[in-house]
């Protein structure tokens, strides 16, 4: 019988994605899309592993002049503005918009002049 090696690694990260989306209150379905964009760019992949084990972005991805800590902070704005409040309170849920920031990130990779114009339009608020 052949001797069969299974890298456990994406596994793990696979598991602790769904366990963030759970934190965050997203669907089993949209922890998967996002799946599929982090193995899609591997730079993606490697600051989500940086940031599952560092609890902060690496930042090093850029698209034209944003970073995932800027799409992180226009998901605050986004809050805030929904919420009609000026910061975000006790009750904000963080691990939402860091995916949703990462999901934003993908987007912004497929089709950069899209998303690019969105932020900068003013009307960014319905990109994710």
């Amino acid at each position: 019988m052949n001797n069969i090696v299974v890298e456990t690694t994406y596994i793990k990260i696979y598991g602790y994605l769904h366990d963030l989306c759970e934190l965050a209150e997203l669907e089993d379905e949209w922890g998967d899309e996002l799946w599929a964009k982090l193995l899609k760019y591997n730079d993606l992949f490697e600051e989500f592993t940086y940031y599952l084990e560092n609890h902060t972005f690496k930042d090093e991805i850029r698209v034209g002049r944003y970073s995932l800590a800027d799409l992180y902070v226009h998901q605050m704005e986004k809050y805030n503005l929904i919420l009609e409040i000026g910061k975000n309170p006790a009750s904000c849920n963080k691990e939402k918009m860091v995916l949703k920031a990462f999901y934003m990130m993908a987007l912004m990779k497929e089709d950069p002049e899209k998303y690019i114009k969105r932020l900068e339009s003013g009307w960014g608020n319905d990109i994710i």
